[in-house]
């Protein structure tokens, strides 16, 4: 627990935004100019990991039951590596847990622990992450592309073969889009 005593600082912190009390649903980036860079940092620092998972692949995680940091951090993972996570509450904790992996997880760590105060510890792991090298062989994963309104009309109207070649699609990913679509207006 962090306990300031001094009104002066306590006033400027409560005008850039931050909550008294529990803080952990309601807190949000601050209001006005400050250090994306810096901030992200300290959000990983607080409440984030920077490490190995169990195959061995760098990730930077962030967890929070607020949902203005949780987008906030999915909006400056897409701006820094342009990766795009969904920010979803998971059942068990209703909390917001953020993840990503292999050189994503190298290319953000590299940009937000490039400087500036950082736990040592976090800072450390990051300068070990930046040695990781894809193994030969394994693929790259294409970027997810969203489905839209248009493509779901030419998945229901045309054979899967064609739409498959309409929308420059696998038959497979088609087909189980299908699927979807059918399912939920059974």
């Amino acid at each position: 627990m962090w306990t300031l005593c001094a009104l002066e600082a306590r006033q400027q912190l409560l005008e850039l935004g931050l909550p008294t009390g529990r803080k952990s649903s309601t807190i949000a980036p601050p209001a006005g100019d400050y250090s994306r860079i810096d901030y992200l940092r300290a959000l990983i620092d607080a409440d984030g990991s920077v490490g190995w998972t169990g195959k061995s692949y760098p990730f930077v995680s962030f967890v929070t039951a607020s949902e203005a940091l949780a987008l906030h951090f999915r909006d400056e993972l897409e701006r820094l590596t342009g990766v795009r996570r969904t920010a979803r509450r998971n059942r068990r904790d209703a909390v917001y847990n953020l993840l990503v992996i292999k050189e994503a997880a190298q290319e953000l760590a590299a940009k937000v622990y490039c400087g500036g105060l950082a736990l040592p510890c976090k800072a450390a792991v990051v300068v070990e992450l930046g040695t990781w090298i894809r193994p030969a062989g394994m693929r790259v994963r294409a970027q997810h592309r969203r489905w839209t309104a248009d493509e779901d009309d030419v998945v229901l109207r045309l054979s899967i073969a064609e739409a498959a070649e309409a929308l420059g699609r696998t038959p497979q990913s088609v087909n189980l889009r299908r699927q979807r679509l059918r399912s939920v207006v059974a």
